[in-house]
């Protein structure tokens, strides 16, 4: 079966409501990000003020669920606009310039945790104690998406990203 939808490697914020990290934001910690296969659905170019413009792409994650082997397409309603899409604004052509992106955010991640307890609590008696505890908390959950991650690139085989076509096929 062949669909007309681009397939582009994405990267994916793991979110976790019950993961209470030091930046948590209204109950929804990133655990991490990590790198999966997207339709893109939609392509928009913004213009700014500045004469530059910036590239939005609307996509849909084939996989929301491992256990199910239904592909999740876009869906839209009848004006057309699409009802299960994700705004994001860099799609990748190859895994490995996705997963150096998606270690980049990781490593941005690290850092926010370590100045975040740096803020709280530097000059405590348990600064160095919370700070490893908030790491290796975040190492835990880092080491989770990872494994997820590899259970979704795995499962996402029968999608094919061409970068000189535009084109998903599905074996």
């Amino acid at each position: 079966m062949e669909e007309n939808y681009p397939i582009k490697y994405v990267v994916i914020t793991m979110y976790h409501p019950g993961y209470s990290s030091i930046l948590s934001d209204e109950g929804k910690s990133v655990m991490g990000y990590i790198v999966g296969k997207a339709i893109v659905a939609e392509e928009t170019i913004r213009y700014r003020k500045d004469g530059k413009s910036d590239k939005i792409y609307n996509v849909v994650v084939p996989y929301t669920d491992l256990r199910s082997k239904i592909i999740t397409l876009p869906k839209y309603d009848a004006y057309g606009k699409l009802l299960n899409g994700t705004l994001i604004y860099e799609v990748f052509d190859s895994f490995e310039r996705a997963s150096e992106y998606s270690d980049e955010l990781n490593d941005s991640l690290r850092e926010r945790v370590s100045m975040k307890v740096f803020q709280n609590y530097y000059g405590k008696r348990e600064y160095k104690t919370i700070l490893e505890e908030e790491l290796a908390k975040y190492e835990y959950y880092l080491n989770e998406c990872k494994e997820y991650e590899q259970n979704l690139l795995s499962k996402e085989v029968d999608l094919v990203v061409e970068s000189n076509k535009k084109t998903l096929k599905r074996k």
